[in-house]
């Protein structure tokens, strides 16, 4: 007998309603919390927000728990939804596969952000049970509530309650300190036993944990969480510009949503958040769940960082309500769909029922989140027209994204200019709460460093580190680093996914290095003259092997680093996005000096 909640599940997308209706879970989106006034549906919340609201923080743990502890066989356990991401390869919903992909995620693919819609609307069961005296408030919660989400691009770390052991909960008995099921999730040893992760042994450190980890530290045995929250910060201000560029310059859907080799992307973006949480690879072996594409569903953290996906996705919608799937190759494929498919805005997102009969959701019909009953923080106007709500979440995503702080020009000297004998020591923790205090993503002028890497590095699963001065001589220590600029981790070669066979060319933002510079004393002003030798000077190129070996850095190996700068072409409105120029290279970084000395002023 399924478990009373099951008709209830609330998803990143929606408070679900699951229905057997032959032989197909309909997700049919929510039916409960609709605004007549605003005419809205319930926003998903930051979870840093929705930790404050004590009835709907209390049902989301709970549900969540319940979730988590439902026995593996039941279709809607979280055991079998995450499964449906990659691995074990096994039919859901009657839906089976008949290709060699890891499961049914479209991955490299322009459907990738839309396939997750109706995935996270199968996530979470609300639970009942509370006391009387609570149990209308706590009703009234329940019909709002969506499943949080953790936007990584201003939120420099793992949220603390993400890494607690314990949380404080008021339960249906009182106050209670439960485990915390945001941490990690057990996996059901009879499944284990049954060599469901048997394609993954790759990754034996990975299958032999009961629980999933993040970080892991073979020595300890255990997760390290610190060591995730650091990496994440170490860059958090380069992820916190691809954002901003992502939403207010890329214009075309199949570029904002396609892994390329070239190119900023939503997917790109994402895949940098699954190495921070999880970890890079140490040698052959990855060290926790979210690094690994096929078992990444299976760590609580996937949930809240994929909902923080789809609000993006959600928000570049209403920038550009006119663009859309256009039909696109998609070379890997899937569990469900054989490389070489032609992807389309029809094109099923399987395993997902549209309805109780065969038809299933497609982006044409998950284009709009409201499909789903859900909305968020920046959309909740919509009362406006496109072009209104345009405008209204243009401001939003400044306000966030690109606040006033303090602008640099290229003529600006700095009043504390003075000289500093170790850069790496002068120019550490320049993370994305520095770049928005100094208003790096409203600079005039922004740079970056351009990692060319050709198809044998590519292929071979390289990993470039860019760092201000030296680096410590570990290399588990780089991602890490306080003095990290910026890094370049193939995301995919991290998984059972195949390394890319293509040159990658990658741009990697370094204004927040730019303007830290100026800001600290190091650097004198924002001029080309300035600028292009401090970074030819001080910028110091890392590249790791897929064995976790050190490699030269230059042309020998493949890899090449150079500077480019843009500057703005056309001042905009306070409530515009500016406008820049096309790329100007500044000639490449030296091998040799980036390799073989201490960088100094």
């Amino acid at each position: 007998m399924r478990p009373p909640w099951q008709s209830v599940v609330v998803g990143a997308s929606a408070l679900l309603s699951l229905t057997t209706i032959a032989d197909a879970f309909a997700v049919t989106g929510a039916t409960t919390g609709f605004d007549s006034t605003s005419k809205s549906w319930p926003a998903r919340q930051n979870i840093n927000d929705l930790v404050n609201s004590t009835p709907s923080w209390d049902l989301y743990i709970l549900a969540l728990q319940r979730f988590q502890n439902t026995s593996a066989s039941d279709p809607l356990s979280y055991f079998q939804v995450a499964s449906i991401h990659g691995y074990p390869n096994r039919p859901w919903d009657g839906v089976d596969g008949a290709s060699s992909g890891a499961g049914f995620c479209m991955h490299s693919s322009v459907l990738f952000p839309l396939w997750h819609r109706p995935y996270v609307a199968l996530y979470e069961a609300i639970a009942a049970g509370y006391p009387p005296q609570l149990r209308e408030l706590y009703q009234e919660a329940a019909s709002t509530l969506r499943i949080p989400y953790w936007d990584w691009a201003i939120t420099t770390g793992l949220p603390y309650v993400m890494t607690a052991a314990t949380l404080s909960i008021n339960t249906p008995d009182g106050q209670r300190n439960i485990t915390n099921p945001l941490l990690q999730y057990t996996f059901p040893m009879d499944m284990l036993a049954n060599d469901y992760f048997e394609p993954m042994s790759s990754a034996p450190n990975i299958l032999q944990q009961s629980n999933t980890v993040r970080h892991y530290d073979p020595v300890t045995g255990q997760s390290n969480e610190a060591a995730a929250s650091s990496t994440l910060q170490a860059s958090s201000a380069v992820r916190l510009s691809r954002v901003y560029k992502l939403l207010s310059e890329v214009g075309n859907y199949t570029t904002f949503s396609l892994w390329q080799c070239n190119s900023t992307n939503i997917e790109g973006v994402h895949g940098d958040v699954h190495n921070g949480v999880g970890g890079v690879i140490n040698g052959d072996t990855a060290t926790g769940h979210m690094t690994i594409i096929p078992i990444s569903a299976f760590d609580p953290a996937f949930w809240l960082h994929h909902a923080n996906v789809d609000r993006l996705v959600a928000l570049w919608q209403a920038l550009h309500p006119d663009e859309y799937v256009q039909p696109t190759l998609n070379e890997g494929g899937t569990y469900y769909l054989p490389g070489g498919s032609i992807d389309t805005q029809d094109t099923p997102l399987a395993p997902f029922h549209w309805d109780n009969t065969t038809t299933m959701w497609t982006a044409a019909t998950a284009r709009d989140t409201n499909a789903l009953g859900y909305t968020y923080p920046e959309l909740l106007n919509t009362g406006a027209s496109p072009s209104e709500l345009k405008d209204i979440v243009t401001q939003k995503v400044m306000d966030l994204y690109a606040p006033s702080g303090t602008v640099f020009t290229n003529g600006t000297h700095h009043d504390r200019f003075r000289r500093n004998t170790n850069i790496a020591q002068a120019m550490s923790y320049v993370h994305a709460d520095t770049a928005l205090q100094l208003g790096v993503n409203n600079m005039d002028s922004q740079w970056y460093l351009r990692v060319s890497i050709d198809a044998v590095a590519a292929e071979n699963g390289t990993a470039v580190y860019l760092f201000a001065g030296q680096p410590v001589p570990d290399t588990n220590m780089w991602p890490a680093a306080s003095n990290l600029i910026g890094l370049h981790n193939p995301y995919f070669a991290n998984s059972a996914s195949e390394p890319s066979t293509l040159s990658q060319q990658i741009d990697i933002p370094c204004s927040h290095t730019i303007a830290a510079a100026v800001d600290r004393g190091i650097l004198a002003k924002l001029a080309p003259e300035n600028v292009v030798p401090f970074l030819k000077e001080n910028v110091v190129v890392r590249a790791v092997g897929p064995k976790g070996s050190q490699l030269e850095v230059g042309s020998a190996s493949g890899i090449q680093v150079s500077v480019l700068s843009r500057y703005i072409v056309s001042e905009t409105s306070l409530s515009e996005f500016p406008v820049y120029g096309t790329l100007e290279e500044h000639g490449s970084i030296a091998a040799e000096s980036c390799c073989n000395r201490d960088a100094v002023l």
